[in-house]
């Protein structure tokens, strides 16, 4: 279990999963009653996690990678995309990335967005 005592201070989770919920999740330890925050669209989603991070908010972020959803344009979304999303727009507005956790059960989503937000993480610590 992924386990992090900085997490038992947050008080808000943003969850995204199209299929499990968070008492489903039990390979993470979200701390002493976590406020969950779920959604499984990620237009939604990203739109809360900029707000909250806008506003200050402690949050901790976290991510399934395969969300069956698609864009506009019929092209497929997982939970990379969102991270993706999520990580441009506060280098954009110049605000300080979110705490991240990937619940993902794809092996390979979850090795690929934990490394794009460890990339992340060292390009702001060098901003």
């Amino acid at each position: 279990m992924e386990r992090n005592d900085e997490y038992l201070k947050m008080t808000t989770v943003i969850f995204l999963d199209d299929e499990r919920s968070p008492s489903q999740v039990k390979w993470v330890d979200y701390g002493i009653n976590p406020k969950f925050k779920c959604f499984t669209s990620y237009s939604a989603f990203v739109d809360s996690v900029i707000w909250h991070i806008e506003n200050n908010k402690e949050i901790l972020v976290s991510f399934d990678h395969d969300i069956q959803q698609e864009d506009w344009d019929g092209n497929e979304v997982t939970g990379y995309h969102c991270l993706q999303i999520i990580i441009r727009e506060c280098f954009n507005r110049n605000l300080k990335l979110p705490k991240c956790v990937f619940h993902t059960m794809n092996p390979i989503g979850k090795e690929n967005m934990e490394a794009y937000y460890q990339n992340a993480l060292k390009f702001e610590g060098e901003q």
